[in-house]
């Protein structure tokens, strides 16, 4: 962002620019091969297995869904950006975005009655 901060244009939302860069990125860090991390266990408590079992829950239900409808469920609902926003960010128009939205809800919904 700092590098090529002379050519950022303010026609929206900074947010919405620094969203784009890290869009970007992510694509770009997709397209390599997969690094396998060792997991040793530490940093978790008993205390926190509730949190796990929700999280491995959302993952298995965002697992269902195609990735376009995957992105837009995570930078709506965990990213809370606008519909104008996500649109600003992928490229794609508010409209499909919402109907991407909705049928992932469906999905999942479906999915853990």
């Amino acid at each position: 962002m700092f590098r090529d901060f002379r050519r950022y244009e303010d026609c929206g939302k900074f947010r919405a620019y620094l969203y784009t860069i890290a869009y970007r990125l992510c694509i770009d860090e997709s397209r390599k091969p997969e690094r396998y991390a060792i997991d040793d266990g530490i940093g978790y408590s008993e205390g926190c297995m509730s949190e796990i079992e929700n999280h491995d829950e959302i993952n298995r239900l965002l697992k269902r869904l195609s990735p376009s409808q995957r992105e837009a469920v995570i930078l709506r609902f965990s990213e809370q950006l606008s519909f104008r926003e996500i649109s600003q960010i992928t490229g794609v128009s508010i409209r499909t975005l919402q109907s991407r939205v909705r049928l992932a809800m469906a999905i999942m919904r479906k999915e853990n009655p």
